[in-house]
């Protein structure tokens, strides 16, 4: 039998990626995750499945992770930055907006197949990723980041991201180690 996982089942049911599972002849599908919504969208449901398992952080703490807390820090972007994210992810949000419009219902995949045709559609697509690449490690994130480095000099940490380049972009900064799906079995157990 075929089977099917997805490392990162929560980033399905987006219409983004679903296109992978969707053309995908497994019959047996696993998702795994470590921040599943509490109600999956149905879209998730039907290309996955249900949830069969689920364990809630506070289960976890004090055998398979240690004592944590959450803090939310709002960080607005510089002047320069917001003016760099609004020209990149403006000619996206109006792009989208317009083939919405004029194909309402469309999944995400047949946007960019629509987008990729032109030299001015390719240009969108890479607005979208430098204003996601921006926002993920903004001038205020590099510097909250060290902050928190220094206050907690002496403490273990782990430092998530939501894609291997910003873990890289870290790992150079701050001369830590990375770990990310790019690393080496032999790498990640030294």
């Amino acid at each position: 039998r075929e089977a099917a996982i997805a490392h990162a089942g929560h980033a399905f049911g987006d219409r983004k990626r679903d296109e992978a599972l969707e053309c995908c002849t497994a019959r047996l599908r696993l998702g795994l995750s470590a921040t599943m919504d509490q109600n999956p969208d149905p879209s998730l449901v039907r290309i996955i499945g249900p949830v069969v398992c689920s364990r809630s952080i506070e289960e976890l703490v004090g055998s398979a992770l240690a004592q944590f807390s959450i803090a939310k820090i709002h960080l607005p972007l510089t002047p320069a930055e917001r003016s760099v994210y609004e020209s990149n992810y403006g000619m996206f949000r109006d792009a989208f907006a317009q083939f919405s419009r004029q194909c309402p219902g469309a999944e995400w995949a047949e946007f960019v197949r629509y987008v990729h045709k032109s030299d001015e559609g390719l240009k969108i697509m890479v607005g979208l990723r430098r204003a996601r690449e921006l926002t993920a490690y903004s001038d205020g994130k590099k510097r909250t980041l060290l902050n928190l480095m220094r206050h907690h000099r002496r403490c273990r940490k782990l430092i998530f991201t939501s894609d291997a380049r910003t873990a890289i972009r870290i790992s150079r900064d701050l001369h830590i180690a990375s770990i990310t799906g790019h690393t080496h079995r032999v790498e990640r157990a030294a």
